[in-house]
């Protein structure tokens, strides 16, 4: 069996910065627009367990979910923390698309 290790702030830059060169231009914009200084994010269910979150787009944040190999975007609790992962293992121009639409429809 595997020894599960949280991805660590390096990582997720790297994986942030790889998948964002794979979006459409008009998304990549509104990516950059959205990142900020990377935060550390409890998850509430898993005591001791936290997600990175590198963006935010108005009440929500976007981190990479390293046990499921995906993108979500979560708004957190009055104290701080999102409940629970999210287990869509969205990819990030999924995470656009639902955000901002078709990138050719932007201006």
């Amino acid at each position: 069996m595997l020894d599960w290790q949280p991805a660590t702030l390096d990582e997720v830059q790297l994986i942030l910065r790889d998948h964002s060169r794979q979006l459409q231009r008009q998304h990549q914009k509104l990516i950059e627009q959205m990142l900020i200084h990377p935060v550390q994010i409890p998850v509430l269910r898993y005591p001791g367990e936290a997600v990175w979150a590198v963006a935010k787009h108005e009440d929500k944040f976007l981190y990479w979910s390293d046990i499921e190999d995906g993108w979500e975007l979560e708004a957190l609790q009055p104290n701080g923390g999102i409940q629970d992962r999210g287990c869509n293992q969205f990819e990030l121009h999924h995470i656009m698309y639902q955000l901002f639409g078709d990138p050719d429809l932007l201006p």
